[in-house]
């Protein structure tokens, strides 16, 4: 009786694990070779290929640059991939966008963007034979520091983007002069060390060629209502230059504890087209 039982214990244990479903789950074929690129491509020549895959669109344009552009119509494959590809361009950093049935997008194949109080666009390089100056070269690179800060007179969170030359980093008790850098209209403070601004990558390169020497950038947000147009503020505008000029002075303050600063240096504003001028 005893032997019966355990047999079926036995038979109910193989019975069991025989129905336990098997684990199928494999990472094979997670990892291979890259994709080719799609989208944007630069060939030797300087031209541009550009491609989006759309198999419901009926129109595709292509916007390359940002003034007077007119749109350039893409054609469609049997696979609904849209192309153009452009003739050789100059060397430089170029913005672009894609117009599907009348909605503009961004090339969501491209990470590289520009971008401010919205996003403005796709971003691509052309590199030069030699090397543009504000190309990324094989100099001595710094830091970019990405800070946040509580604005006692505006009494909100703010940012700015500090820019520390290589040089600092290796000259423990040297002090460096700093420029205060101001964006445009429509930027915010990351805009002169994105893509299409490359302040920092600029700066290294002059400093390689001893056409310039080691500073601090500060680069602060000009943005006080998160607008910037004239007529949407009026109110801001009438305060900006003492807001400015508080916050640029709080800022001293702060970073002449923080870093070691020779000087308070001069502030450079960009014009904001309909909106502020340079002071």
């Amino acid at each position: 009786m005893k032997r019966y039982l355990f047999m079926l214990i036995l038979l109910a244990g193989f019975q069991s694990y025989a129905q336990k479903p098997q684990n199928t789950y494999s990472v094979q074929g997670w990892w291979g070779p890259a994709s080719p690129p799609y989208s944007p491509v630069v060939a030797n020549d300087k031209s541009i290929t550009f491609r989006l895959k759309a198999p419901k669109a009926s129109k595709v344009n292509l916007v390359f640059g940002e003034w007077a552009v007119k749109p350039a119509a893409m054609t469609k494959d049997t696979a609904g991939n849209w192309e153009i590809k452009l003739p050789a361009q100059q060397p430089g950093v170029y913005s672009y966008q894609f117009w599907v049935d009348g909605i503009t997008i961004l090339d969501p194949k491209n990470p590289v963007v520009k971008s401010g109080t919205e996003l403005y666009g796709s971003i691509v390089e052309v590199p030069g034979v030699v090397p543009r100056f504000d190309e990324v070269q094989q100099v001595a690179h710094g830091i970019l520091q990405n800070i946040k800060y509580h604005s006692s007179s505006l009494q909100k969170l703010r940012g700015m983007t500090v820019f520390l030359p290589e040089e600092y980093q290796q000259n423990q008790h040297q002090k460096f002069p700093v420029l205060y850098l101001r964006h445009g209209g429509g930027d915010n403070e990351t805009s002169w060390t994105q893509a299409a601004g490359k302040a920092d990558v600029i700066l290294e390169n002059l400093i390689a060629e001893k056409k310039a020497k080691p500073i601090i950038i500060v680069m602060t947000n000009g943005l006080i209502d998160g607008s910037w147009g004239v007529e949407v503020q009026k109110m801001a505008l009438r305060n900006w230059k003492k807001n400015c000029w508080l916050m640029l002075y709080l800022i001293w303050r702060k970073i002449s504890g923080l870093w070691r600063i020779e000087s308070q240096g001069p502030l450079l504003a960009f014009p904001w087209a309909g909106g502020r001028l340079t002071l």
